[in-house]
């Protein structure tokens, strides 16, 4: 399963280091691919380990906000 979220603080260098390898360390997440133009990301992931919902309650916990 994959999504496409839009996060406002992804257009930052050191923030989008900081969530792609937060995402990475998450069991189910498989893939993170981050678009720092708009700061669209793209979530892969095991849909029978995790959720968008548990997905971007972790985002929101980081500190990030999706848009």
């Amino acid at each position: 399963m994959h999504n496409t979220l839009f996060i406002k603080e992804a257009q930052d260098h050191d923030n989008i280091q900081k969530l792609e390898s937060f995402l990475m360390g998450v069991t189910g997440v498989e893939r993170v691919l981050i678009d720092t133009d708009d700061g669209e990301i793209k979530v892969e992931y095991d849909e029978q380990m995790l959720d968008l919902v548990e997905i971007t309650k972790l985002i929101n916990d980081q500190g990030f906000h999706i848009q």
